[in-house]
């Protein structure tokens, strides 16, 4: 497995992963689909630039994202978001993986100091991998999520670095 980032000339690959990822668990992610079909190739690439990917035998079977807060007073903190493994390509160290990396690459950053996240209640794989690389849970969002007239909540997790 190898694992990309800056890839912006394979920004064709991004969308389909993540459109497939915006079908799978809707629950989980911010877009729709519907939306997202019709975005140009600049929105695409511009996503891209906080992503990585992770690439087995050509294709793209992963991704996570992971981008700094912008403002003075939060840019210690970085957030974990656009998480997913192809269903197909689950339990082969693939999520623990990607999700490894963007820990080890923000400790490399001396400014950050927390990394936080958001993990839909009904996503217990996903919260058993955070956990057991050093999340920790630290509140409960009702009604966080609203698909169609179904409502998800939202653990709130965060890591220390």
């Amino acid at each position: 497995m190898i694992i990309h980032t800056n890839q912006l000339d394979r920004w064709q690959e991004y969308r389909d992963l993540r459109i497939r990822a915006l079908r799978d668990i809707p629950q989980a992610f911010l877009d729709d689909p519907e939306n997202a079909e019709n975005w140009p190739a600049e929105e695409w690439q511009k996503r891209m630039e906080n992503m990585y990917f992770a690439e087995e035998e050509g294709k793209w079977v992963g991704m996570i994202g992971s981008y700094q807060e912008p403002k003075s007073k939060l840019q210690h903190i970085a957030n974990v978001v656009s998480f997913f493994v192809l269903p197909e390509s689950r339990g082969q160290g693939i999520g623990k993986a990607l999700l490894s990396r963007v820990i080890e690459d923000a400790k490399k950053k001396k400014t950050i100091k927390k990394l936080q996240l958001g993990v839909v209640t009904t996503q217990e794989f996903a919260q058993q991998l955070y956990l057991s690389l050093g999340f920790v849970k630290i509140g409960e969002q009702k009604y966080a999520v609203k698909v169609g007239e179904e409502y998800f909540d939202e653990y709130l997790m965060e890591m220390y670095l």
